[in-house]
């Protein structure tokens, strides 16, 4: 995750790092805020249970990237009963993206492409944004009852939790499933008390996100209901078999300067994202797919790793041996996978519902250990550290089409309760319970 200096004085807040005036007087207008918030969602509530029970309830899910769009079930099991009307509103500029998309014309073509997206899995989706000058719509135009984010990487200044309090009732589904359990970015931000509730994986996480949670972040809001982006996975007893291997590398590419720098980095291209393209050149029967980051292309060329030209030769080449998926549709190539090789964190939770083998690059200088509802699942996983081990998992998993962990993952996936429910029914029972529906 990439953070400037407010977002780095946002995450270092509870550790302390201010005088202790400015901790009493950043405190109290905190919870002046929530107090606030949650006055405004009693009144919301009120309203919504008072509507017609003909009148369809008015769902808009909040999305800037496309290839982060993880609710689409969700979506459809709203659909289909009658009780809501749901559509995607495309929105710009949070922390991540609008770093991606510096211009306007960048950003339309961008959108346009999320479009044609969301058209070819028939959601209604409408731009959340206007160009010249830029600036973020009011979300009360669109007249949600509630509103679903899916990252809380600072949302337009009018398109907050706090700022759609008045008119809707926010919610959270994240566009990851929690695995390392990175608590504070996880669940204490300023973003996510405003919420009215939270969708968390299970029981086991709800309770640690409650009890790091303060008292301005009320126990009720972790919602212990699953996640809908595992609702399209079950776990495989067969094997490794599948048709496609999978390379998705992350975007945090090692680095540091005066302004922003990442205080965890994930990514391992910097030792192997050309080393793989090599070994995939070699072995093309393999069917490959590369699903990188949406911002890698980006950091590769920002942070000096490669130029323009070279990037663009790197991707091209990825697109002439394989297919290449850039944006949120890559359930089917998953189903239909092999095995998972990457140093993104975001994969490690929800391809293991698939119960296939994850070949797991990481760095040595991230210390980050998962926490106890995960630590079962990651255990089984491949972990590599340097070329030598990758190779040899490569050979293992790839050429000898071996899995050794294979019994051993697919037990600690069903512990860890990953497969075997339907969060996005049960997301939609509770909606129903909620609004008296």
């Amino acid at each position: 995750m990439l953070l400037d200096k407010q977002q780095l004085s946002s995450v270092l807040k509870p550790f302390g790092l201010f005088t202790p005036a400015q901790r009493v007087v950043n405190l109290l207008r905190l919870a002046r805020l929530v107090f606030r918030c949650n006055m405004e969602h009693v009144g919301v509530l009120k309203r919504i249970r008072s509507k017609p029970k003909n009148e369809k309830v008015n769902v808009l899910f909040l999305v800037g990237e496309p290839a982060k769009w993880k609710c689409q079930k969700l979506l459809e099991a709203m659909r289909n009963t009658g009780v809501f009307e749901p559509i995607v509103g495309l929105t710009a500029w949070n922390g991540q993206s609008q770093t991606a998309i510096p211009h306007d014309e960048d950003l339309d073509e961008f959108h346009k492409s999320a479009e044609r997206f969301f058209d070819s899995l028939g959601d209604v989706h409408v731009r959340t944004y206007a160009l010249h000058p830029r600036r973020g719509l009011d979300l009360a135009t669109f007249s949600p009852d509630v509103v679903f984010y899916s990252e809380p990487w600072d949302p337009l200044p009018n398109q907050t939790p706090q700022a759609v309090s008045s008119f809707a009732l926010p919610f959270f589904v994240p566009y990851f499933i929690p695995n390392f359990g990175h608590i504070q970015q996880e669940s204490q931000l300023r973003f996510y008390r405003c919420l009215f509730g939270y969708f968390v994986l299970n029981k086991e996480w709800a309770k640690l996100y409650r009890d790091a949670s303060s008292f301005l972040t009320h126990g009720e809001k972790w919602l212990p209901l699953g996640h809908p982006a595992l609702d399209w996975y079950s776990v495989n007893d067969s094997g490794s078999s599948g048709k496609y291997v999978i390379y998705a590398p992350h975007f945090s590419l090692p680095f540091d300067c005066s302004e922003k720098r990442y205080i965890r980095p994930f990514s391992t291209f910097d030792w192997n994202g050309s080393v793989i393209l090599d070994y995939a050149k070699a072995h093309p029967d393999f069917n490959w797919v590369f699903k990188p980051h949406p911002l890698l292309r980006k950091h590769l060329v920002e942070f000096g790793t490669w130029t323009n030209e070279q990037t663009d030769a790197y991707y091209r080449d990825w697109e002439r041996l394989g297919t290449a998926c850039y944006d949120g549709a890559y359930q089917k190539f998953f189903l239909d996978s092999r095995v998972l090789i990457t140093d993104s964190c975001s994969f490690l939770t929800e391809y293991a519902a698939t119960g296939k083998p994850i070949i797991h690059l990481m760095r040595r200088d991230n210390a980050d250990v998962p926490l106890s509802p995960s630590k079962k699942v990651f255990d089984t996983y491949y972990q590599v550290y340097d070329l030598e081990g990758m190779f040899a998992t490569f050979k293992e998993i790839l050429e000898n089409n071996s899995d050794r962990k294979h019994d051993d993952r697919l037990s600690a996936v069903r512990e860890a309760q990953i497969v075997g429910q339907n969060a996005s029914a049960a997301i939609v029972e509770y909606l129903c319970r909620l609004l008296d529906r």
